[in-house]
Protein backbone atom coordinates (compact mmCIF):
# COMPACT_ATOMS: atom_id res chain seq x y z
CA UNK A 1 0.00 0.00 0.00
CA UNK A 2 1.46 3.40 -0.58
CA UNK A 3 2.41 6.01 1.60
CA UNK A 4 -0.05 8.65 1.67
CA UNK A 5 1.39 12.83 2.63
CA UNK A 6 -1.95 13.90 3.35
CA UNK A 7 -0.62 17.06 4.54
CA UNK A 8 0.85 18.07 0.64
CA UNK A 9 -1.84 15.43 -0.87
CA UNK A 10 1.48 13.55 -2.22
CA UNK A 11 1.12 9.48 -3.47
CA UNK A 12 4.18 8.15 -4.36
CA UNK A 13 3.21 5.43 -7.45
CA UNK A 14 5.88 2.43 -7.52
CA UNK A 15 6.54 0.29 -10.70
CA UNK A 16 6.46 -3.18 -9.73
CA UNK A 17 7.61 -4.87 -12.59
CA UNK A 18 10.09 -2.20 -13.68
CA UNK A 19 11.64 -3.58 -9.90
CA UNK A 20 11.05 -7.07 -10.45
CA UNK A 21 12.89 -6.93 -14.04
CA UNK A 22 16.06 -4.28 -13.85
CA UNK A 23 16.52 -4.46 -10.11
CA UNK A 24 15.37 -0.95 -9.11
CA UNK A 25 12.56 1.02 -8.40
CA UNK A 26 10.31 3.71 -11.03
CA UNK A 27 8.91 6.15 -9.02
CA UNK A 28 6.50 8.76 -9.90
CA UNK A 29 4.98 11.58 -7.53
CA UNK A 30 1.30 12.39 -8.18
CA UNK A 31 -0.32 14.86 -6.44
CA UNK A 32 -3.86 14.37 -5.43
CA UNK A 33 -5.61 17.56 -4.09
CA UNK A 34 -8.87 17.59 -1.43
CA UNK A 35 -8.59 14.07 0.52
CA UNK A 36 -9.43 14.69 3.81
CA UNK A 37 -10.19 11.47 4.98
CA UNK A 38 -7.63 8.43 5.29
CA UNK A 39 -10.09 5.98 3.51
CA UNK A 40 -10.94 7.88 0.57
CA UNK A 41 -6.83 9.13 0.38
CA UNK A 42 -5.96 5.31 0.78
CA UNK A 43 -8.72 3.94 -2.18
CA UNK A 44 -7.09 6.97 -4.95
CA UNK A 45 -3.79 6.14 -3.89
CA UNK A 46 -4.22 2.67 -4.90
CA UNK A 47 -6.04 3.42 -8.06
CA UNK A 48 -3.65 5.41 -8.74
CA UNK A 49 -0.72 2.89 -8.52
CA UNK A 50 -2.95 0.34 -10.70
CA UNK A 51 -3.10 2.87 -13.32
CA UNK A 52 1.02 4.11 -13.47
CA UNK A 53 2.15 0.56 -12.33
CA UNK A 54 -0.08 -2.05 -14.82
CA UNK A 55 -0.27 -2.50 -18.16
CA UNK A 56 -3.96 -1.59 -19.84
CA UNK A 57 -4.72 -4.02 -22.22
CA UNK A 58 -6.62 -2.59 -25.32
CA UNK A 59 -8.20 -5.05 -27.26
CA UNK A 60 -10.17 -4.89 -30.81
CA UNK A 61 -12.79 -7.03 -32.35
CA UNK A 62 -15.45 -7.64 -34.99
CA UNK A 63 -18.96 -8.61 -34.05
CA UNK A 64 -22.10 -9.45 -36.28
CA UNK A 65 -24.63 -7.20 -35.35
CA UNK A 66 -27.37 -10.05 -34.58
CA UNK A 67 -24.63 -11.43 -31.59
CA UNK A 68 -23.48 -8.51 -30.26
CA UNK A 69 -26.39 -6.30 -28.25
CA UNK A 70 -23.28 -4.13 -26.01
CA UNK A 71 -23.52 -0.54 -25.34
CA UNK A 72 -20.30 2.00 -24.32
CA UNK A 73 -19.26 1.46 -21.26
CA UNK A 74 -20.49 -2.03 -20.59
CA UNK A 75 -18.22 -4.75 -19.26
CA UNK A 76 -18.05 -7.94 -20.60
CA UNK A 77 -15.72 -11.14 -19.58
CA UNK A 78 -13.25 -12.13 -22.10
CA UNK A 79 -11.00 -15.75 -21.99
CA UNK A 80 -8.80 -16.77 -24.94
CA UNK A 81 -7.46 -20.11 -24.28
CA UNK A 82 -4.82 -19.43 -27.11
CA UNK A 83 -3.33 -16.69 -25.05
CA UNK A 84 -3.45 -18.16 -21.46
CA UNK A 85 -6.10 -15.53 -20.41
CA UNK A 86 -9.13 -16.38 -18.31
CA UNK A 87 -11.98 -14.21 -16.83
CA UNK A 88 -10.53 -11.12 -18.02
CA UNK A 89 -12.57 -7.90 -17.61
CA UNK A 90 -12.99 -5.51 -20.27
CA UNK A 91 -14.97 -1.99 -20.40
CA UNK A 92 -16.31 -1.30 -24.38
CA UNK A 93 -14.75 2.06 -24.93
CA UNK A 94 -16.68 2.68 -28.84
CA UNK A 95 -18.18 0.88 -31.26
CA UNK A 96 -17.85 1.63 -34.78
CA UNK A 97 -19.76 -0.26 -38.28
CA UNK A 98 -17.55 -1.41 -40.57
CA UNK A 99 -19.67 -1.29 -43.66
CA UNK A 100 -23.15 -0.93 -44.17
CA UNK A 101 -23.46 -4.24 -46.92
CA UNK A 102 -21.91 -6.71 -44.44
CA UNK A 103 -23.09 -5.26 -41.02
CA UNK A 104 -20.08 -5.82 -39.62
CA UNK A 105 -19.69 -4.29 -35.61
CA UNK A 106 -15.92 -3.39 -34.66
CA UNK A 107 -15.44 -3.25 -30.89
CA UNK A 108 -13.18 -1.40 -29.07
CA UNK A 109 -12.25 -2.12 -25.67
CA UNK A 110 -9.82 -2.24 -23.02
CA UNK A 111 -9.36 -3.64 -19.56
CA UNK A 112 -11.25 -2.45 -16.59
CA UNK A 113 -8.89 -1.27 -14.15
CA UNK A 114 -11.66 -1.06 -11.42
CA UNK A 115 -11.02 -4.86 -11.67
CA UNK A 116 -7.45 -5.19 -12.32
CA UNK A 117 -7.05 -6.54 -8.60
CA UNK A 118 -7.96 -9.84 -9.18
CA UNK A 119 -5.46 -10.04 -11.78
CA UNK A 120 -2.46 -7.80 -9.60
CA UNK A 121 -0.07 -9.75 -6.82
CA UNK A 122 2.34 -7.39 -5.13
CA UNK A 123 5.59 -9.56 -4.56
CA UNK A 124 7.19 -6.78 -2.46
CA UNK A 125 10.47 -6.79 -2.74
CA UNK A 126 12.66 -9.13 -4.49
CA UNK A 127 12.50 -12.41 -3.15
CA UNK A 128 10.27 -11.50 -0.57
CA UNK A 129 6.67 -10.82 -0.61
CA UNK A 130 6.83 -8.99 3.04
CA UNK A 131 7.21 -5.45 2.50
CA UNK A 132 8.17 -4.70 6.24
CA UNK A 133 11.54 -5.31 5.16
CA UNK A 134 11.65 -2.20 3.24
CA UNK A 135 13.65 -0.30 5.78
CA UNK A 136 15.05 3.05 5.90
CA UNK A 137 18.38 3.99 6.78
CA UNK A 138 19.55 7.97 7.65
CA UNK A 139 21.07 9.05 4.11
CA UNK A 140 24.94 9.57 3.99
CA UNK A 141 26.33 10.97 0.65
CA UNK A 142 23.94 14.72 0.37
CA UNK A 143 24.75 17.92 -0.14
CA UNK A 144 22.92 21.22 -1.42
CA UNK A 145 24.20 23.99 -3.67
CA UNK A 146 22.99 26.82 -5.08
CA UNK A 147 21.96 26.21 -9.03
CA UNK A 148 23.90 28.30 -11.07
CA UNK A 149 22.66 31.19 -13.84
CA UNK A 150 22.14 28.12 -16.55
CA UNK A 151 20.19 26.16 -14.44
CA UNK A 152 17.57 28.95 -12.58
CA UNK A 153 17.91 31.79 -14.85
CA UNK A 154 18.15 34.69 -12.67
CA UNK A 155 16.55 33.46 -9.55
CA UNK A 156 18.29 31.90 -6.21
CA UNK A 157 17.32 28.27 -5.89
CA UNK A 158 18.72 25.48 -4.68
CA UNK A 159 20.16 22.05 -5.92
CA UNK A 160 19.34 19.20 -2.96
CA UNK A 161 21.51 15.94 -4.29
CA UNK A 162 21.34 12.79 -2.03
CA UNK A 163 22.33 9.33 -2.67
CA UNK A 164 19.78 6.08 -2.03
CA UNK A 165 20.89 4.47 1.18
CA UNK A 166 19.65 0.90 0.62
CA UNK A 167 18.24 0.68 -3.04
CA UNK A 168 14.40 0.50 -2.13
CA UNK A 169 14.16 4.83 -1.52
CA UNK A 170 12.03 6.38 -3.55
CA UNK A 171 12.44 9.90 -2.70
CA UNK A 172 12.81 12.18 0.27
CA UNK A 173 11.70 14.83 2.04
CA UNK A 174 13.54 18.24 2.12
CA UNK A 175 13.31 20.35 5.22
CA UNK A 176 15.20 23.98 5.62
CA UNK A 177 15.75 25.63 8.88
CA UNK A 178 15.59 29.43 9.15
CA UNK A 179 17.03 29.29 12.75
CA UNK A 180 20.02 27.60 13.08
CA UNK A 181 18.87 23.67 12.88
CA UNK A 182 16.85 24.78 15.61
CA UNK A 183 13.68 24.05 14.06
CA UNK A 184 12.73 22.69 10.41
CA UNK A 185 9.95 23.47 7.95
CA UNK A 186 9.10 20.78 5.08
CA UNK A 187 9.96 22.61 1.86
CA UNK A 188 9.32 20.15 -1.07
CA UNK A 189 9.52 16.34 -1.43
CA UNK A 190 12.28 14.88 -4.14
CA UNK A 191 11.52 11.77 -5.76
CA UNK A 192 14.84 11.91 -7.48
CA UNK A 193 18.35 10.16 -6.46
CA UNK A 194 21.57 10.38 -7.39
CA UNK A 195 24.49 7.80 -8.00
CA UNK A 196 27.29 8.31 -5.68
CA UNK A 197 30.93 7.38 -6.06
CA UNK A 198 34.51 8.49 -5.52
CA UNK A 199 37.77 9.07 -6.79
CA UNK A 200 40.61 6.27 -6.45
CA UNK A 201 43.24 8.27 -8.17
CA UNK A 202 43.76 11.86 -7.54
CA UNK A 203 42.62 14.41 -10.46
CA UNK A 204 45.19 17.23 -11.59
CA UNK A 205 43.84 20.16 -12.71
CA UNK A 206 46.25 21.16 -15.33
CA UNK A 207 44.61 19.11 -17.65
CA UNK A 208 43.15 20.28 -21.14
CA UNK A 209 39.66 21.55 -21.15
CA UNK A 210 38.34 18.26 -22.88
CA UNK A 211 40.30 15.89 -20.87
CA UNK A 212 41.08 12.87 -23.80
CA UNK A 213 44.34 11.51 -21.90
CA UNK A 214 43.95 11.01 -17.76
CA UNK A 215 40.50 10.73 -17.01
CA UNK A 216 38.79 9.67 -13.79
CA UNK A 217 38.84 6.21 -11.87
CA UNK A 218 35.51 6.39 -9.76
CA UNK A 219 34.39 3.70 -7.25
CA UNK A 220 30.23 3.81 -7.52
CA UNK A 221 30.30 1.19 -4.70
CA UNK A 222 26.54 -0.33 -4.52
CA UNK A 223 25.26 2.35 -6.59
CA UNK A 224 22.40 1.56 -9.36
CA UNK A 225 24.57 2.42 -12.64
CA UNK A 226 21.93 1.01 -15.28
CA UNK A 227 20.98 4.79 -15.74
CA UNK A 228 24.46 6.00 -17.03
CA UNK A 229 25.61 5.01 -20.01
CA UNK A 230 28.38 6.56 -22.77
CA UNK A 231 27.48 9.32 -24.77
CA UNK A 232 28.89 10.95 -28.20
CA UNK A 233 30.52 14.17 -28.44
CA UNK A 234 27.71 16.19 -29.30
CA UNK A 235 26.30 15.16 -26.55
CA UNK A 236 28.80 15.66 -24.61
CA UNK A 237 28.84 19.08 -25.54
CA UNK A 238 25.44 20.45 -24.50
CA UNK A 239 25.47 18.93 -21.64
CA UNK A 240 24.51 15.08 -20.84
CA UNK A 241 26.01 13.45 -18.52
CA UNK A 242 26.86 16.20 -15.85
CA UNK A 243 28.60 15.47 -12.47
CA UNK A 244 29.54 17.36 -9.38
CA UNK A 245 32.81 16.60 -8.06
CA UNK A 246 34.04 18.47 -5.08
CA UNK A 247 32.68 21.60 -6.02
CA UNK A 248 33.45 21.47 -9.81
CA UNK A 249 31.01 20.42 -11.80
CA UNK A 250 32.12 17.94 -15.10
CA UNK A 251 30.90 16.14 -18.26
CA UNK A 252 31.89 13.25 -19.36
CA UNK A 253 31.78 11.74 -22.61
CA UNK A 254 32.83 7.51 -22.02
CA UNK A 255 32.14 5.11 -18.78
CA UNK A 256 34.12 2.03 -18.89
CA UNK A 257 34.43 -1.01 -16.46
CA UNK A 258 37.55 -2.02 -14.69
CA UNK A 259 36.53 -4.81 -12.28
CA UNK A 260 33.73 -4.92 -9.40
CA UNK A 261 32.35 -1.13 -8.84
CA UNK A 262 35.17 0.39 -10.55
CA UNK A 263 34.98 2.63 -13.74
CA UNK A 264 37.12 4.60 -15.97
CA UNK A 265 35.58 7.99 -17.06
CA UNK A 266 37.19 9.30 -20.20
CA UNK A 267 36.27 12.53 -22.52
CA UNK A 268 35.91 14.91 -19.15
CA UNK A 269 35.05 18.27 -19.51
CA UNK A 270 35.95 20.36 -16.77
CA UNK A 271 34.74 23.50 -15.23
CA UNK A 272 31.14 23.25 -16.50
CA UNK A 273 28.10 25.77 -16.30
CA UNK A 274 29.73 28.48 -13.28
CA UNK A 275 32.31 26.41 -12.05
CA UNK A 276 36.43 26.24 -11.99
CA UNK A 277 38.70 23.59 -12.79
CA UNK A 278 39.76 22.65 -9.56
CA UNK A 279 42.55 19.65 -8.06
CA UNK A 280 40.64 16.39 -6.58
CA UNK A 281 41.76 14.44 -4.11
CA UNK A 282 41.63 10.63 -3.66
CA UNK A 283 38.14 9.85 -1.83
CA UNK A 284 36.34 13.27 -3.53
CA UNK A 285 32.73 12.89 -3.84
CA UNK A 286 31.13 12.42 -7.76
CA UNK A 287 27.64 13.07 -7.48
CA UNK A 288 26.07 12.22 -11.21
CA UNK A 289 23.61 14.79 -12.35
CA UNK A 290 22.57 13.40 -15.84
CA UNK A 291 20.50 16.18 -17.44
CA UNK A 292 17.54 15.45 -15.54
CA UNK A 293 18.42 13.87 -12.63
CA UNK A 294 18.18 16.80 -9.93
CA UNK A 295 15.28 18.94 -8.94
CA UNK A 296 15.65 22.73 -8.84
CA UNK A 297 14.27 24.34 -5.49
CA UNK A 298 12.69 27.85 -5.29
CA UNK A 299 11.88 29.34 -1.68
CA UNK A 300 11.38 32.65 -0.36
CA UNK A 301 13.91 32.24 2.56
CA UNK A 302 17.08 31.77 0.33
CA UNK A 303 17.73 35.21 0.89
CA UNK A 304 21.61 36.44 0.16
CA UNK A 305 23.96 36.07 2.87
CA UNK A 306 21.90 33.84 5.11
CA UNK A 307 22.87 30.62 6.40
CA UNK A 308 20.07 27.64 5.70
CA UNK A 309 20.03 24.36 7.35
CA UNK A 310 18.58 21.47 5.32
CA UNK A 311 17.96 17.58 6.32
CA UNK A 312 16.74 15.16 3.79
CA UNK A 313 14.26 12.49 4.84
CA UNK A 314 14.34 9.75 2.51
CA UNK A 315 10.77 7.15 2.36
CA UNK A 316 9.83 4.49 0.57
CA UNK A 317 6.04 2.79 -0.36
CA UNK A 318 6.42 1.66 3.20
CA UNK A 319 8.27 3.29 5.90
CA UNK A 320 9.74 6.90 6.35
CA UNK A 321 12.43 8.18 7.83
CA UNK A 322 13.22 9.89 11.18
CA UNK A 323 14.33 13.57 10.84
CA UNK A 324 15.70 13.91 14.29
CA UNK A 325 17.82 11.19 13.48
CA UNK A 326 18.63 12.37 9.73
CA UNK A 327 21.37 14.25 7.56
CA UNK A 328 21.94 17.45 7.75
CA UNK A 329 23.93 19.97 6.22
CA UNK A 330 24.34 23.76 5.74
CA UNK A 331 24.41 26.34 3.18
CA UNK A 332 25.57 29.98 3.02
CA UNK A 333 23.18 31.90 0.32
CA UNK A 334 25.45 34.29 -1.83
CA UNK A 335 23.05 34.44 -4.74
CA UNK A 336 25.22 32.31 -6.95
CA UNK A 337 22.56 32.27 -10.06
CA UNK A 338 23.02 36.63 -9.87
CA UNK A 339 26.61 36.36 -10.17
CA UNK A 340 28.88 37.36 -13.08
CA UNK A 341 31.76 35.17 -13.70
CA UNK A 342 34.96 35.10 -13.20
CA UNK A 343 36.95 37.90 -15.85
CA UNK A 344 39.86 35.89 -18.03
CA UNK A 345 42.94 36.17 -19.87
CA UNK A 346 44.06 39.12 -17.16
CA UNK A 347 47.68 40.29 -18.44
CA UNK A 348 50.27 42.49 -17.77
CA UNK A 349 52.14 45.09 -20.17
CA UNK A 350 50.95 41.73 -22.66
CA UNK A 351 52.23 39.13 -20.51
CA UNK A 352 50.07 36.71 -18.61
CA UNK A 353 53.07 35.00 -16.91
CA UNK A 354 55.52 36.78 -14.79
CA UNK A 355 54.85 40.14 -16.13
CA UNK A 356 57.22 42.84 -15.61
CA UNK A 357 57.06 46.76 -15.87
CA UNK A 358 59.19 49.64 -15.70
CA UNK A 359 57.18 52.44 -15.67
CA UNK A 360 53.51 52.48 -16.42
CA UNK A 361 51.46 48.88 -16.21
CA UNK A 362 48.70 48.53 -18.39
CA UNK A 363 46.49 45.49 -17.71
CA UNK A 364 43.81 44.38 -19.96
CA UNK A 365 41.00 40.88 -19.32
CA UNK A 366 38.66 39.54 -21.48
CA UNK A 367 35.35 40.11 -19.67
CA UNK A 368 32.58 36.82 -19.66
CA UNK A 369 28.90 36.69 -20.13
CA UNK A 370 26.67 34.02 -18.58
CA UNK A 371 25.16 33.55 -21.63
CA UNK A 372 28.06 33.11 -23.54
CA UNK A 373 30.77 34.63 -24.81
CA UNK A 374 35.04 34.38 -23.63
CA UNK A 375 34.93 30.90 -24.39
CA UNK A 376 32.62 29.74 -21.94
CA UNK A 377 30.91 26.65 -22.97
CA UNK A 378 33.14 26.42 -26.20
CA UNK A 379 36.23 24.57 -26.10
CA UNK A 380 37.27 25.51 -29.10
CA UNK A 381 36.98 29.37 -28.83
CA UNK A 382 39.68 31.66 -26.31
CA UNK A 383 38.35 34.92 -26.03
CA UNK A 384 35.22 37.19 -27.12
CA UNK A 385 34.88 38.10 -30.63
CA UNK A 386 33.83 41.62 -29.05
CA UNK A 387 34.61 43.00 -25.80
CA UNK A 388 31.43 42.26 -23.85
CA UNK A 389 30.94 41.96 -20.22
CA UNK A 390 28.30 42.02 -17.20
CA UNK A 391 27.93 44.92 -14.73
CA UNK A 392 31.69 46.29 -13.84
CA UNK A 393 35.02 45.37 -12.54
CA UNK A 394 36.20 46.00 -9.11
CA UNK A 395 40.24 46.85 -9.41
CA UNK A 396 42.63 46.54 -6.08
CA UNK A 397 46.09 47.37 -5.99
CA UNK A 398 47.96 45.47 -3.59
CA UNK A 399 51.76 46.38 -2.72
CA UNK A 400 53.72 44.95 0.62
CA UNK A 401 50.19 43.19 1.43
CA UNK A 402 48.21 46.46 2.08
CA UNK A 403 45.81 47.86 -0.33
CA UNK A 404 47.24 51.18 -1.92
CA UNK A 405 44.35 51.78 -4.15
CA UNK A 406 41.31 50.56 -4.95
CA UNK A 407 38.94 51.56 -8.33
CA UNK A 408 36.17 50.60 -10.36
CA UNK A 409 36.70 49.64 -14.11
CA UNK A 410 33.98 49.89 -16.71
CA UNK A 411 35.42 48.42 -19.36
CA UNK A 412 38.23 45.60 -20.18
CA UNK A 413 41.72 47.62 -19.45
CA UNK A 414 43.33 49.85 -16.75
CA UNK A 415 46.25 51.76 -16.52
CA UNK A 416 48.28 51.93 -13.39
CA UNK A 417 50.57 55.39 -14.36
CA UNK A 418 53.99 55.88 -12.64
CA UNK A 419 52.61 58.67 -11.32
CA UNK A 420 50.26 56.69 -9.31
CA UNK A 421 52.94 54.59 -8.28
CA UNK A 422 54.89 56.72 -7.05
CA UNK A 423 52.41 58.86 -4.81
CA UNK A 424 50.79 55.27 -3.73
CA UNK A 425 54.01 54.17 -2.52
CA UNK A 426 57.37 57.04 -2.73
CA UNK A 427 59.26 55.24 -5.25
CA UNK A 428 58.13 52.73 -7.90
CA UNK A 429 57.18 49.14 -6.22
CA UNK A 430 59.11 45.92 -6.71
CA UNK A 431 56.04 44.12 -6.53
CA UNK A 432 52.66 45.06 -7.79
CA UNK A 433 49.69 42.65 -7.01
CA UNK A 434 46.50 43.49 -8.81
CA UNK A 435 43.23 41.59 -7.49
CA UNK A 436 39.98 41.62 -9.91
CA UNK A 437 36.50 40.88 -9.64
CA UNK A 438 33.47 41.14 -12.06
CA UNK A 439 30.49 42.34 -10.03
CA UNK A 440 27.16 43.48 -10.31
CA UNK A 441 24.70 45.69 -8.19
CA UNK A 442 20.40 44.89 -8.03
CA UNK A 443 17.96 46.16 -6.05
CA UNK A 444 21.38 47.68 -3.62
CA UNK A 445 23.30 44.16 -3.38
CA UNK A 446 26.52 43.39 -4.69
CA UNK A 447 27.03 40.25 -6.28
CA UNK A 448 30.93 39.36 -7.39
CA UNK A 449 32.65 36.95 -8.87
CA UNK A 450 35.57 35.38 -7.61
CA UNK A 451 38.92 36.80 -8.00
CA UNK A 452 41.56 37.10 -10.53
CA UNK A 453 45.16 38.20 -9.93
CA UNK A 454 48.26 39.09 -11.68
CA UNK A 455 51.63 40.21 -10.05
CA UNK A 456 53.68 42.24 -11.73
CA UNK A 457 57.21 43.04 -11.15
CA UNK A 458 59.76 45.65 -11.47
CA UNK A 459 62.60 45.31 -14.14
Amino acid sequence: MPIIDYKTSIVPAEDFANKQMLNRINSKVIRMMMFTRQPNASWAAGKAVQYEAYPIAVLSFKANRDLFRLEVGDNFIFNDSNKGITSMIFRIINITEEDLATETIIVNAIEDVEYLSTAIVDTGSIGSSDFSSWTISDLSHIKVIEAPYLVSGNEIMIIPLAARETGDETGYKLYMSFDGGVSYNHIDNIGTYNPYGQLTVAYPIDTYNIDDTIGMYVDFGSTDMSQIISITREQLLVGYNTALVGDEFISFQNITPVSGTLYYLTGIYRSRWDTEPASHAVGTGFIYAGTTNFRTVTHSQLLPGTTRYFKMVPYNIRNTGDIATASGTSLLIEGRAKQPLVPWNLQANDQEYSPSYTTDIVLTWSGRLRTGGAGWNNPDAITDAAPTYEGAFDLDVVVSGSVVRTTTVSGLTYTYLEADNLSDNGSLADQVTFNMNNFIVENTITYASDNVSIVVTKE
